[in-house]
């Protein structure tokens, strides 16, 4: 084995971890943004709720 294709396997090896780790990453923030979604419907819902009730 050559140095070439020791950095060759790295470099791939390193890519294919980076794509993981980003696929990880963007369904962690859709989660997190649907969750603050789901929070701020609720929290419209109870307003108009208490202001229909006025």
């Amino acid at each position: 084995m050559n140095v070439g294709d020791i950095l060759y396997q790295l470099f791939a090896f390193l890519i294919l971890i980076g794509l993981v780790l980003g696929i990880v990453f963007v369904v962690k923030y859709m989660r997190g943004k649907q969750r603050s979604m789901d929070q701020m419907n609720e929290k419209l819902d109870r307003l108009i709720e208490e202001k229909q009730k006025d």
